[in-house]
């Protein structure tokens, strides 16, 4: 039977064999249960001034048998500013850029611009959505159900039997679901503008009840009220 081996050699031994571009093994469909998702502002940019702010993601996952954890940049909602009366959603899409996958036993360290490559794409959706409250003091929190589609990918090699043969280059791809409970803090800064402050995706565990539907409080107001409202593509931009 081959084996499929996640090692920090795959650069190596891919160089070595002299082999061709990989080929990709069967997808595998993975429940994330356990860990979160947490967005924070960050200053990091994909394109020109003009493309905005960014927040900055960290995950980490711990699902039976599969651990996934890693870093990178995240598009949400009101990340360059909200006026009052808008509606937003806890919803964010996040690329990781680096990271580790554990799976089978075995963690390898990816990279979006270094061998052993890899990425991850999340998207993060919130059914629910909130009406951005009148400018004033305070923070504000928001909480809802959310869902998870993703998908990731790593370089790997598949050795066979006959330790005589060379070992053939693969792409693990990962498919990603799951889902539990979403809370974003916002708060007015400068020119009236809502911002988030804090986004968290905490994955529910197996067997977990269903979260309350969404919900917004307002801090500081004692006031709580219920609210209408992946290999990277060759490599990951």
């Amino acid at each position: 039977m081959k084996s499929v081996a996640l090692a920090g050699v795959f650069a190596a031994v891919f160089a070595a064999t002299g082999a061709a571009d990989p080929i990709t093994l069967q997808t595998i469909p993975i429940r994330v249960t356990g860990g979160a998702v947490t967005v924070t502002p960050g200053l990091v940019r994909d394109g020109p001034p003009e493309a905005g702010p960014r927040g900055r993601a960290v995950l980490t996952s711990s699902s039976p048998a599969f651990q996934l954890s890693g870093s990178g940049t995240a598009r949400v909602d009101c990340d360059a500013g909200c006026a009052s009366g808008e509606e937003i959603s806890l919803s964010a899409r996040v690329s990781l850029r680096s990271g580790t996958y554990t799976f089978q036993g075995q963690s390898v360290e990816f990279d979006a611009f270094s061998p052993p490559f890899g990425s991850a794409i999340l998207e993060l959706t919130a059914p629910n959505l909130f009406v951005v409250p009148d400018s004033g003091p305070g923070s504000s929190v928001f909480r809802s159900t959310f869902q998870l589609e993703g998908t990731g990918s790593v370089d790997a090699f598949e050795f066979p039997d006959n330790p005589e043969e060379d070992p053939t280059p693969v792409v693990l791809f990962f498919t990603f679901e799951g889902s539990g409970t979403a809370t974003g803090t916002y708060q007015f800064e400068e020119e009236n503008l809502f911002r988030f402050q804090d986004l968290r995706f905490e994955f529910a565990d197996e067997g977990a009840p269903v979260p309350e539907p969404g919900t917004m409080l307002l801090l500081g107001s004692g006031a709580v009220a219920l609210c209408a409202r992946r290999r990277k593509n060759s490599r990951l931009q």
